[in-house]
């Protein structure tokens, strides 16, 4: 079997990611789950997450087979928590948010998710950061149940019919 090896994203992966995010894409459409509907993401924000270093890749020997952003920037779309409150306040603590996760589509359901999840914990920590802030669609119960897998916690809605979930990986056995 191949290697697993995870690296900072470059340009010349950017085609690579790409292809997973538009197979991604496809399963949501089959599952119904509108959450990469429209245009989004795009090729586009797929190089502005490379461009600032927060793009992240995951290789089965030397492909891509797993993509994800390590966001570490505030985002206005994490102010407005309806239904529930975030274990720290956006004010009191700082956080990354783990954006634009996918496998591809021919490594699904070997739990490559897992280690990439294993993977950006790590960075994160490198970089300082333990408080993890993740959200997806109502209707995309795949990434619902890995997130919960992966030790966090649901702490309610945001707009456009997404949940959000929250992480303290100093209180985390992951």
């Amino acid at each position: 079997m191949a290697t697993i090896t995870y690296r900072q994203a470059t340009m010349a992966d950017a085609d690579d990611i790409w292809k997973i995010i538009a197979d991604a894409k496809a399963v949501m459409s089959i599952d119904q789950n509108p959450q990469w509907d429209n245009g989004y993401p795009s090729p586009e924000i797929i190089k502005a997450d490379i461009a600032k270093g927060y793009a992240y890749v995951l290789l089965l020997g030397d492909e891509v087979v797993a993509t994800a952003t390590l966001w570490q920037e505030r985002d206005v779309n994490y102010q407005r928590l309806q239904d529930g409150r975030w274990q720290y306040p956006t004010k009191r603590r700082p956080y990354a948010i783990i954006h634009r996760m996918a496998v591809s589509f021919q490594h699904q359901g070997y739990h490559l998710s897992t280690v990439l999840f294993m993977h950006l914990f790590e960075t994160a920590r490198a970089k300082g950061i333990t408080y993890l802030r993740i959200d997806t669609h109502t209707k995309n119960k795949k990434m619902q149940a890995i997130s919960v897998r992966r030790g966090f916690t649901y702490r309610g809605k945001l707009a456009g019919d997404r949940v959000a979930y929250d992480i303290d990986l100093n209180e985390s056995e992951n």
